[in-house]
């Protein structure tokens, strides 16, 4: 079975590195890139199973970036996370316009986001080998629960606290 992929999209090498470590420590590929249009480019080279975008990059807004890709017959079915240091009540409500996962940049930005890769790549514990080749049992299925309740509380939480 092949690794899913996800591309990062941010201008902020170091973090994007960082973000890219954390994903392929859970079994996934990484291709990163540091502006929109590349991300863009990228996106439609590779298809990947999941999105990252910053909002602010060069070469383009992360956020029209996103609006292309939900309207890309090709990209439309990609779940996209908008990272951001925008807390504004527009740049949320184009998220949710555009049903992507709004993350704000923060120093806890990957405990913020790991639930939502989680639950959007459906990866159980043995994805990311915590299970050590044993079929996934009890703990394996809350844990997946859990990320799966935490990033439906952050996207709704975050929304709830710009109204």
């Amino acid at each position: 079975m092949t690794a899913k992929r996800v591309l990062i999209a941010d201008d902020e090498p170091d973090l994007a590195r960082a973000l890219a470590l954390r994903c392929e420590q859970l079994g996934l590929d990484t291709y990163v890139v540091h502006d929109a249009m590349s991300a863009l480019t990228m996106a439609h080279d590779e298809n990947p199973d999941l999105i990252c975008l910053d909002v602010n990059m060069p070469g383009g807004n992360g956020l029209s970036a996103c609006e292309m890709i939900s309207q890309s017959e090709d990209l439309a079915d990609i779940p996209v996370i908008i990272l951001t240091g925008c807390y504004d009540e527009e740049t949320i409500r184009r998220c949710h316009n555009m049903c992507a996962y709004y993350v704000l940049k923060c120093p806890d930005v990957w405990h913020r986001m790991e639930p939502l890769v989680h639950e959007l790549l459906e990866l159980n514990s043995s994805t990311n080998g915590a299970s050590k080749g044993n079929a996934p049992g009890d703990e394996d299925r809350a844990r997946s629960e859990l990320y799966q309740e935490i990033a439906r509380e952050v996207v709704y939480a975050q929304m709830d606290d710009e109204e």
